[in-house]
């Protein structure tokens, strides 16, 4: 885990390269979220990073989290209530992440693992489903997105992961002040309503640009095979919940 000044980062990723580090998470903000001069040390670390073979989650992100009983990672700066479970939640808000894992834990429901991507100037979306789809603990993937990079690979790649497990998709950024935090905040460019259905739907997802609207199951290949009650408040909460264990395992002492 990075958390040094923006400025040191490049010369901290490179020392961990020449160590032998495989992976990164980097937690320090001020990079391609703060303009042409950020992504240029942002562009940077990435470009270290790959000389040396390894991957970075972030930068400009609240952490990960892995809940398998051999693993029990908390990598993130945010005491967070972690119960083990079969949700797996990818957001690119550190806030909003937060907010879903304590509302999960308030609904008995555990996660498998959870991934704060922030800038996502190396391990993107896409990258997450892929690992996921092979990933046994993971039965139901949440995905909170302030953009979609990649959008005819992420159409490819969720398509195909949610044949077998649903993605519940929600994408920020639908008013100007929205898209404007999402820039800021992550460099995030928002696209139009419209089209960001339009490929959720073709993804295969239960998910849209706005929370009132997953109220009721969407017809998707996802919810089509795992329909739920709608007397919920969200259709979310039931198809998640028909995924978690029957009887959920104690939640771990630890919390950090």
């Amino acid at each position: 885990m990075v958390r040094a000044l923006a400025d040191r980062v490049p010369g901290v990723v490179r020392d961990c390269g020449e160590r032998g580090v495989h992976g990164l998470i980097l937690l320090t903000a001020g990079f391609g979220e703060t303009g042409d001069a950020g992504m240029d040390r942002q562009d940077e670390v990435v470009g270290i990073a790959r000389a040396f073979g390894m991957r970075v989650v972030g930068p400009n992100c609240l952490g990960l989290v892995n809940t398998d009983p051999a693993v029990r990672l908390n990598a993130t700066f945010a005491g967070m209530p972690m119960r083990p479970g079969r949700l797996g939640v990818i957001s690119q808000s550190g806030a909003l992440g937060i907010a879903v894992v304590s509302a999960a834990a308030r609904w008995g429901l555990g996660i498998s693992q959870f991934v704060s991507v922030g800038n996502r100037a190396d391990v993107s979306n896409n990258d997450l489903l892929l690992a996921w789809e092979r990933e046994e603990r993971t039965r139901v993937i949440a995905l909170y997105v302030e953009s979609v990079g990649n959008p005819r690979k992420f159409a490819r790649i969720a398509r195909r992961v949610s044949a077998s497990k649903p993605i519940i998709a929600i994408k920020a950024g639908r008013s100007p002040a929205g898209q404007r935090a999402g820039l800021s905040y992550t460099a995030a460019a928002a696209a139009s309503d419209v089209v960001v259905d339009a490929l959720f739907t073709q993804a295969g997802c239960c998910g849209s640009t706005r929370w009132s609207r997953c109220s009721t199951p969407r017809e998707s290949s996802a919810t089509n095979r795992y329909r739920a009650a709608t007397a919920s408040q969200w259709s979310a909460i039931p198809v998640v919940r028909a995924f978690s264990p029957r009887t959920p395992p104690a939640a771990p002492a630890w919390t950090s």
